[in-house]
């Protein structure tokens, strides 16, 4: 029976003519009678998924005893999936008395829409244990919502679920696992997938060579990227344009030539989308090659292939990696001029360039831009501007902004109040650095080494060689840190603390304790030359 909290959606009752046809189907279902109207059945299919309440309403509440030749709850379910009302799916699944493993998988479904991967899986796991009707598509389904909420553990341990079930995958079930680890950053385990298919007796399609070609391009192996897409090229898998899109992705930074050949050698076989010149220019953006990704992007309008607001994005990327803080402004006023609307992710583009330039007054116009078109700056986007105008001396600017982003509900990170103390460490103000770093701490924030290397330095250049040593509890062998606590006790020689820092960081390379073994050198020569003043004087 559908609930009463639930209301009927804003859709129109079905015409007479609809209504008679459904009437008469739901009469044969009620007399028992299995040679239901094809036509009839249809209408009500169409009127379930489109105006389930409406649909529900006309089943009456013994709808659960009828003999229908499908599950209208089911239809139901996936249409408020479908209409991303998950928590009517939900309130569907739950109103009835029993659920059979296509609710359950319906439910699933919901779940997954409603980024509620948590309660999926206990849905999984009470008809896993309670009736044991789980077969590989709800698996493959539960995976898939782990991967989308990237839960990689999760995934891997219903992979190891199902054959606990003894439970045959599918090829499905891998490419499934693959997306899971791409998601994850676990490109070595991708590849364990891909080598098991062949174990399985499946061949990799071009969706697994997809999927494993875009892990090793998030761990940084442009080379295992481009040997799988060669082979997915000699084993006639197919190459289309997501396949060559992630081989391109792959080359993203140093490659990018490799990136840009990709797409030349694409385009002599195939038509490339604005899916390929996106990945294109995106490979140019980490090593600044604007020029490059300006000239792809003239090619691809050339070729009737209309930008969207990511590729532009992408090259005001590349235009920050070379600090070149006008041409991203300029492409930005050139994307507002046209039909597309900037976002939230291309403004902090144009931020990180103004900030590599250290143009800190366009950074704050910028920032002031993007609040002006009704859109929440985030953290990113505060980071940057704290950043910039830390590096250009003005550290109270940098307070306000942080104190800005504070005001603003702005989930505030390690980055934002790392760069925060750094201004505060540019501007020798090491009393305001410790203030952060301890309000941090307060917020449950877990403080990083460039946080308290920060702080230790702003100590450091106010003499402060008690605070400075004090900092280091708790950290790790750091070099800057250290090196930035030993200089602050060479500041007021006190040399015993410098080479008791020193002896800590035993172990590290030589190069990496060189500068340390200057400054403790340094403190001891100002404690002698202390010490023969004091001789002198007496």
């Amino acid at each position: 029976m559908v609930p009463v909290a639930l209301q009927p959606e804003a859709m129109g009752a079905p015409s007479a003519a609809e209504h008679a046809s459904l009437e008469g189907f739901l009469g044969l279902a009620r007399r028992g009678k299995g040679a239901f109207d094809k036509k009839a059945s249809t209408s009500f299919k169409k009127l379930a998924s489109q105006r389930w309440t409406v649909a529900m309403s006309l089943l009456g509440s013994d709808w659960e005893g009828l003999r229908l030749p499908f599950s209208p709850l089911m239809i139901a379910m996936q249409a408020c999936t479908r209409q991303s009302h998950w928590q009517r799916s939900l309130a569907l699944f739950g109103s009835v008395s029993s659920q059979s493993p296509v609710l359950y998988s319906a439910a699933l479904s919901a779940c997954d829409k409603g980024q509620q991967w948590a309660s999926g899986l206990q849905l999984l796991t009470a008809l896993r244990l309670e009736r044991g009707e789980v077969d590989t598509a709800l698996y493959n389904g539960a995976i898939s919502m782990c991967a989308r909420a990237q839960q990689w553990q999760h995934s891997l341990a219903l992979f190891q679920d199902l054959h606990q079930d003894r439970l045959q995958p599918d090829l499905i079930t891998h490419n499934s696992l693959v997306s899971a680890f791409e998601k994850g950053g676990q490109w070595q385990r991708a590849l364990a997938v891909f080598d098991s298919t062949s174990g399985h007796g499946l061949g990799p399609s071009i969706v697994t060579y997809s999927g494993c070609i875009s892990a090793c391009a998030r761990g940084s192996q442009w080379q295992f990227a481009l040997f799988l897409f060669k082979e997915a090229k000699e084993q006639s898998a197919g190459v289309d344009v997501i396949l060559c899109s992630a081989a391109i992705t792959a080359c993203r930074g140093d490659e990018w030539p490799r990136a840009l050949q990709l797409l030349t050698d694409f385009e002599g076989s195939s038509r490339a989308n604005l899916v390929a010149y996106s990945a294109a220019v995106s490979a140019c953006a980490p090593g600044g090659h604007w020029q490059q990704a300006l000239q792809l992007l003239v090619l691809a309008q050339t070729r009737a292939i209309r930008a969207d607001t990511a590729i532009y994005t992408s090259l005001i990327a590349a235009c920050a990696g070379a600090a070149s803080w006008q041409q991203a402004l300029f492409i930005l006023r050139q994307l507002r001029s046209g039909m597309l609307k900037a976002n939230e992710i291309t403004y902090n583009a144009v931020l990180n360039a103004c900030e590599n330039a250290e143009e800190w007054q366009h950074a704050l116009q910028v920032l002031a831009s993007l609040r002006q078109e009704s859109m929440q700056a985030d953290v990113a986007s505060f980071s940057s501007a704290v950043g910039v105008c830390g590096r250009c001396w003005h550290w109270q600017q940098s307070l306000h902004l942080l104190s800005a982003a504070l005001q603003n509900s702005v989930q505030a990170n390690v980055i934002l109040y790392s760069t925060a103390i750094s201004a505060c460490e540019k501007g020798n103000q090491w009393g305001v650095a410790l203030h952060l770093l301890d309000q941090a701490q307060r917020v449950a924030l877990r403080i990083d080494v460039v946080a308290f290397s920060a702080a230790i330095s702003a100590c450091e250049k106010a003499g402060q060689w008690q605070r400075s040593t004090f900092l280091l509890e708790g950290l790790g062998p750091n070099v800057v840190a250290f090196s930035a606590a030993a200089s602050a006790c060479a500041r007021e020689a006190h040399w015993r603390h410098a080479l008791a820092l020193l002896e800590e960081l035993e172990g590290q390379s030589e190069a990496d304790t060189e500068v340390t073994y200057t400054v403790a050198i340094q403190a001891v020569a100002k404690a002698g030359a202390r010490l023969s003043e004091w001789a002198w004087g007496i």
